[in-house]
């Protein structure tokens, strides 16, 4: 069986139960693994969640042949139905290619043999190469803006309080509130400033961060 990717515990609520849950267990067979899911009011599970734990289950399959470690750099994602909170996630990895620099995994993940996503995940080596960036949004500072837990605190329904109560991450809209109404004009993007509510362990590796 192959060892799941190792993700360190946060000791500190709501980011602990988002470790426990993308900490994968090795399943029933070679390059298999299961997952459990975070609670949601919806009855389907978090696209995301069922991404990130699809990329670190084939992260579980790269080998480390010395030069470092190949880091997620691309992820495509085909979600088929919805997922069963309750139900546990098999993951199945597939290695499709691993060269001198870049590897290549398919990921199915199914609940009782049911599919319910595919996904391709790209793994590269750091290499030194030409330093391109694009430039920051302007934009105004966190700190001037709302941020949503305040927004679930003033709304009396039981998904904003379960929300309030379960939110790993502190998100902030540059737009404004999104979770009522769309915003006053509309736009091809947008924009949030994001950042974890508890501190993650400093053992964490860069493709945990990426998850």
């Amino acid at each position: 069986m192959t060892t799941p990717y190792p993700v360190p515990a946060a000791t500190e609520e709501p980011l602990g139960s988002v470790t426990r849950i993308l900490s994968l267990s090795a399943g029933d067979g070679e390059d298999v693994f299961s997952g459990g899911s975070l609670p949601q009011l919806s009855g389907r599970v978090y696209g995301g969640q069922v991404v990130a734990q699809g990329m670190l289950a084939a992260a579980a399959t790269i080998v480390d042949d010395g030069d470092g470690e190949r880091l997620p750099h691309s992820v495509h994602a085909f979600f088929m139905r919805g997922g069963q909170p309750d139900t546990p996630i098999t993951f199945a990895v597939e290695r499709l290619h691993d060269g001198r620099s870049f590897s290549q995994r398919r990921t199915a993940a199914s609940q009782e043999g049911t599919p319910i996503l595919t996904m391709l995940t790209s793994f590269q080596e750091e290499q030194e190469g030409a330093d391109l960036h694009v430039e920051a949004p302007s934009v105004p500072r966190p700190e001037d803006l709302t941020s949503a837990l305040e927004i679930f605190r003033t709304i009396d329904h039981p998904v904003a309080r379960f929300l309030g109560r379960t939110a790993a991450f502190d998100l902030r809209h540059v737009e404004g509130n999104l979770y009522l109404r769309p915003a006053k004009e509309r736009a091809g993007r947008q924009h949030l400033w994001m950042r974890s509510r508890s501190r993650i362990p400093e053992q964490t590796s860069q493709t945990v961060h990426r998850a």
